[in-house]
């Protein structure tokens, strides 16, 4: 048996950028680095797969070319299940996602070793009404105790 390893954020960096180029693409180097950041443990499929549904939402929506926002849109469907626009939400269950996501986001900002915040939103996906994203650095491949702590926290 073979057994080929998902890439490391080098190889996730040179795959979306292979791909990007076989579409119209108004993303820098500076925006693949940061979506290869962001896509550790996916598969060289699973980065064609993001691009080819950033492709088509960016035609949907009528965008001369593919753009960051397409590229996270794409990697938020995969990562966490598209959007559930049809979710009827009351203001006030909105008010309280959003203090539930905020605190998570903020134990993120004010946690000693945490990984760098990216992004909090409120969208409901798949089965979460809302989500705090971070982005780390780099992949990490050791497990130092920290690791364990800091996102045990975040919960």
């Amino acid at each position: 048996m073979v057994v080929v390893p998902n890439p490391d954020v080098g190889g996730r960096k040179d795959i979306l950028s292979h791909y990007l180029s076989k579409v119209t693409s108004n993303v820098n180097a500076k925006q693949v680095d940061k979506l290869a950041r962001g896509t550790s443990g996916m598969s060289g499929a699973d980065l064609a797969n993001l691009v080819n549904i950033a492709a088509v939402h960016a035609a949907v929506n009528k965008h001369s070319g593919v753009s960051l926002q397409d590229l996270e849109h794409a990697r938020e469907k995969i990562l966490m299940g598209p959007e559930r626009k049809s979710a009827v939400l009351t203001e006030e269950s909105k008010k309280i996602t959003a203090y539930h996501e905020g605190g998570h986001a903020l134990v993120a900002i004010h946690t000693d070793g945490a990984v760098p915040l990216y992004k909090a939103t409120i969208v409901p996906r798949g089965s979460a009404l809302g989500m705090v994203t971070q982005l780390p650095d780099e992949d990490e491949v050791r497990l130092w105790p920290h690791l364990f702590i800091t996102p045990i926290s975040l919960v």
